[in-house]
């Protein structure tokens, strides 16, 4: 912006001078007031925004009152009129499932432990209609500490097993190497050929045996 002084007797100019310096003096402090307003506000920030809005208070007054910008207030309202609440957007992925079917699967669970997380999914999706993973199954389970195990307790031997094994232990404890070479021994373990083991697995939260 350029000033003729040639319209202006020359002792007008110095005071257009500090007319000058102090506009822009005030939009400096101006500038740096904006620049120090916050741009996110606590929950009780928020709920006192919502509130005074809702009082009559002009979005322009609130901002001032909170020391933030028009426009973090203006956005807040707009949230608040859509949504019912004063919580920011989500930031990672929705839940696919919600509480209901939550506490669905936790039920089917509890009544039978032994049963797999895809017969589950398939139970939730015929239930409700929402397809979800296996995996996410498992994922709802973890989170209220239910964990697939293999049963702990086996069948007690019986007094007539110890008996037999116990004789055939005091006739075989003076056999000699040569003789024990010619015995396979087994310790019962399961080797398949197939991913699935067809092993039974029950849910059951830390601590507990089956």
């Amino acid at each position: 912006m350029k000033i003729s002084c040639q319209y202006f007797p020359y002792k007008n100019i110095q005071r257009i001078e500090d007319i000058i310096s102090a506009t822009v003096s005030l939009l400096l402090i101006k500038t740096n007031v904006i620049m120090e307003r916050r741009r996110h506000l606590s929950r009780e920030e928020m709920l006192r925004a919502v509130g005074m809005i809702e009082a009559g208070s002009r979005q322009r007054t609130v901002a001032l009152a909170l020391n933030t910008s028009q426009s973090v207030i203006s956005r807040l309202w707009t949230r608040y009129r859509s949504t019912g609440t004063v919580a920011e957007r989500h930031g990672g992925r929705y839940r696919c499932t919600t509480r209901r079917q939550d506490r669905y699967i936790q039920i089917l669970t509890r009544r039978a432990p032994t049963i797999t997380a895809m017969i589950l999914a398939v139970r939730l999706h015929h239930s409700s209609g929402n397809l979800i993973s296996d995996q996410t199954v498992r994922n709802r389970l973890h989170e209220v500490k239910l964990h697939s195990r293999r049963p702990l307790r086996v069948p007690p031997i019986a007094m007539h097993n110890r008996r037999i094994r116990y004789q055939w232990a005091l006739e075989h404890r003076n056999w000699a190497e040569e003789q024990w070479r010619f015995v396979c021994f087994s310790d019962e373990s399961r080797f398949g050929m197939r991913p699935d083991t067809r092993r039974i697995r029950h849910w059951r939260t830390p601590g507990r045996q089956q």
